[in-house]
């Protein structure tokens, strides 16, 4: 957990007075039939909004100007050069230059971040920046309005992800290296009668390879916990022991075949 200002950095995600602040494409928002619950009516209805407000138009503020950077690809959306696109030079503070993509205009532009957002084309690789989705890596299928597209490198997910959220990248993203207690390759339970190997961890997910010879993708809040294996011991067909580092071979099974 780290502070920026008065704000908490936690995973990623900035809270804000005790809220969590984050952004999300409308498609994924419920605003009908919702039913707060009386705890939730007490927290809003005690909290000081008019502090909370100016400090979520100051993040607006902030994440607006800091989102460009050299070698975006963006589209004017406001003023006498509405729909005009060009590719990001150099960015200082709410200044952006940018060379325009048009025969007639062939001189460096500076525009105003207000004026500017980033666009992209099918077939564009991209990263994720931010949000739940941050550090998946993947190919544009398609761009609708605010929001892209994205096929997912790391499994055959598609993500829905704001256009301020994406740059573009050459590299490919492996997952992640370790979610919470867990990490790549720990023994954990699935359940109380499961046990599997870790053998993907993504921001939210994991997937498991079970006992079973099955692949199985989770939340790691649901897995049943973690087997310390360092220092554990078992006995092989043989009945001889056996212990992490071993050097071993599948005498019985579909492993055997071929002398494995």
């Amino acid at each position: 957990m780290t502070r920026d200002g008065d704000d908490l950095i936690f995973e990623g995600n900035r809270y804000i007075g005790g809220f969590l602040f984050k952004w999300f494409p409308m498609v994924v928002i419920t605003s009908e039939g919702v039913r707060p619950s009386l705890a939730e009516m007490e927290t809003f209805q005690s909290g000081n909004h008019d502090e909370l407000k100016r400090d979520l138009e100051k993040m607006q503020v902030k994440e607006r100007d800091n989102n460009f950077q050299p070698g975006d690809n963006v589209e004017v959306t406001d003023g006498e050069l509405v729909n005009l696109r060009g590719k990001v030079q150099s960015v200082e503070g709410d200044k952006v230059v940018i060379l325009p993509e048009h025969e007639e205009l062939t001189e460096p532009l500076t525009l105003n971040t207000f004026e500017l957002r980033k666009f992209f084309r099918v077939g564009d690789h991209v990263r994720v920046v931010s949000g739940l989705a941050e550090g998946n890596t993947g190919l544009v299928l398609r761009v609708e309005d605010n929001l892209v597209v994205v096929f997912s490198d790391l499994n055959t997910d598609e993500l829905h992800i704001l256009p301020k959220d994406l740059r573009l990248c050459t590299d490919v993203a492996t997952g992640v290296d370790s979610i919470g207690q867990y990490r790549y390759h720990d023994l954990v339970m699935v359940d109380k009668d499961t046990a599997g190997v870790i053998i993907r961890l993504e921001k939210e997910h994991v997937d498991v390879l079970t006992m079973h010879g099955t692949v199985v993708k989770m939340k790691s809040q649901a897995l049943q916990g973690k087997k310390e294996t360092k220092f554990a011991k078992t006995s092989d067909f043989y009945r001889n022991t056996m212990q992490a580092g071993d050097l071993v071979k599948a005498v019985e099974g579909p492993m055997s075949v071929g002398g494995f």
